[in-house]
């Protein structure tokens, strides 16, 4: 029984910690656009 739920629990930290880093790897990936996208904006406006 122990052993049995520490699998489960090992595969559901997996699985967690997948989707966690597949969440965080996008969310990362939108914020770094907006931010790219607002970096780009001020510097034209300042540049301009």
């Amino acid at each position: 029984m122990l052993v049995f739920a520490g699998a489960v629990s090992a595969e559901r930290a997996s699985a967690v910690a997948v989707v966690a880093g597949a969440g965080v790897a996008t969310g990362r990936v939108i914020l770094a656009g907006q931010y790219g996208r607002d970096d780009s904006s001020t510097g034209d406006s300042l540049g301009g």
